[in-house]
């Protein structure tokens, strides 16, 4: 049902999945690679091999990418007082 989904809106399923993979990063759930794998497995039936094993690993990329720098922004901002904490003790 997503792969007949992600046909139909190939836009709106890079971004979903790349929040998710992001998300993922984030909330340091370790379901990275199963979901590569997936993102892979759903961009070669959508687009064919190459082309969808080239926009799986872009979209991939972006979402660790992406999930990184929230975490480094979550870190500086966000927690700086509770990261100063765990340091001192």
């Amino acid at each position: 049902k997503f792969l007949s989904w992600v046909q139909a809106n190939p836009g709106w399923g890079l971004g979903a999945i790349l929040l998710v993979i992001a998300g993922a990063v984030v909330s340091m759930v370790p379901i990275g690679t199963p979901l590569t794998i997936g993102c892979g497995y759903i961009y070669r039936g959508v687009y064919g091999w190459k082309l969808g094993l080239f926009v799986s690993t872009v979209v991939s990329m972006a979402g660790s990418t992406l999930g990184a720098v929230a975490c480094f922004l979550l870190g500086r901002y966000l927690m700086r007082d509770t990261v100063k904490r765990w340091v001192r003790n």
